[in-house]
């Protein structure tokens, strides 16, 4: 018994430290190199390992140790950087899967720790080198934006010079600075969904057992916003009315961030509904799909942005595909012997689209998995009798 407990211990610290390094190289590498800056982002996963094998503790102790080796082989503010831009990240997203948080509570609270370690590690960088560092590297994403959109707008025949095109990089600039508190939203969301749907891939590539509630068939909730939130964009649009005649700069500034927090969730949204729609209209052959996919995936990320991102507003303002999100979600919550939740999801589908014979067929199914036989053969009744078949 001592025995396997001193076995288990050293199996630990050894464990333990090969992902220290491992998150050291990845993050020591990204620093280093620009090409491979995509690396500081893969130190988040030993430390979700670390914590999803052996506990929250052993998570910190990994944590804290990454820091201190980039402290001694890199600087100081490297290993500030990491802790606040990865290693809280890292800790929460670890613990919220040991936990067995559901998709939801996961990447909010991860979503909470990250942006506070973004705007602490931001907050760290001005104050020690100033705002010039800041400026720097949103002139560079700026001269960026608008080479991509003349390239957009005049399909790559017009080499317009960036002081004589027709939008300045310094007003741009300007803009983004002002744009920062929504950025960093934008940053820090889509950043926690990218790690948590890599992170539960690799731990099931290992074969870590995970709890019951990490399941990426969720990532479907997070688009069904509700028509209210519409508000928060009227209210940027007034903010900045009433910047236009007062000329007070803080309404400027809160119009402009809530105008691109919406436009961001509406451009979501939009792509989402219109793959759903293009996908019902392709028929059956799965290659012709995916190659039609990949198309007006490319398209809606160039010239189709105005269009999606309207297209999303009225798919929020009148609830278009919430049907078919549901039922998304019911089959997840169905595959996964979640069958209470499944019901909850089949028949709010039903409840935005009532004829669907395939959502009535699954929710018999989820019923008689729950032991509601009435209810069972209620709905399986109803989809023979909307697919045209005789009972």
């Amino acid at each position: 018994m001592i025995r396997m407990e001193k076995n288990n211990f050293t199996r630990r610290i050894a464990e333990g430290g090969l992902l220290v390094c491992l998150a050291f190289i990845f993050y020591f590498t990204g620093l280093n190199l620009a090409f491979l800056d995509i690396l500081k982002y893969l130190s988040v996963t030993p430390i979700v390992i670390g914590i999803v094998k052996y506990g929250f503790y052993q998570g910190i102790e990994m944590t804290i140790a990454t820091a201190l080796l980039l402290c001694m082989f890199y600087s100081p503010l490297g290993g500030a950087d990491f802790f606040l831009s990865t290693g809280l990240i890292g800790l929460s997203l670890g613990l919220c899967i040991k936990k067995n948080f559901d998709a939801f509570k996961t990447i909010l609270y991860t979503f909470l720790a990250a942006f506070t370690g973004f705007a602490l590690n931001l907050l760290l960088y001005i104050l020690l080198m100033g705002t010039k560092i800041i400026t720097e590297d949103l002139k560079k994403i700026s001269e960026w934006l608008i080479a991509s959109m003349t390239w957009v707008i005049t399909g790559g025949i017009l080499n317009l010079n960036l002081n004589q095109g027709w939008i300045k990089p310094e007003w741009l600039t300007g803009k983004l600075m002002e744009l920062l508190p929504s950025l960093l939203v934008f940053l820090a969301f889509y950043y926690v969904v990218y790690l948590w749907i890599f992170n539960l891939f690799i731990i099931k590539k290992l074969n870590i057992p995970l709890p019951s509630n990490a399941l990426l068939g969720e990532i479907p909730i997070f688009l069904i916003i509700p028509p209210w939130s519409l508000v928060f964009m009227l209210s940027g649009f007034i903010c900045l009315a009433v910047s236009f005649y007062t000329h007070i700069r803080i309404f400027e500034i809160t119009g402009l961030n809530l105008i691109m927090i919406m436009f961001i969730l509406c451009f979501s949204k939009g792509i989402f509904s219109i793959n759903i729609f293009v996908r019902n209209i392709i028929p059956g052959n799965k290659n012709l799909r995916i190659i039609t996919g990949f198309v007006v995936t490319i398209l809606e990320f160039t010239i189709l942005i105005p269009v999606v991102v309207l297209w999303g507003i009225i798919s929020i303002a009148f609830g278009v595909q919430n049907g078919a999100l549901h039922e998304f979600l019911g089959n997840t919550y169905l595959k996964n012997g979640k069958f209470e939740l499944a019901i909850k999801h089949y028949k709010k589908s039903l409840e935005l689209k009532p004829h669907r014979p395939w959502t009535h067929q699954m929710l018999s199914l989820a019923y008689q998995k729950e032991g509601q036989m009435e209810l069972a053969v209620q709905h399986y009744k109803k989809a023979l009798e909307l697919s045209g078949k005789k009972i």
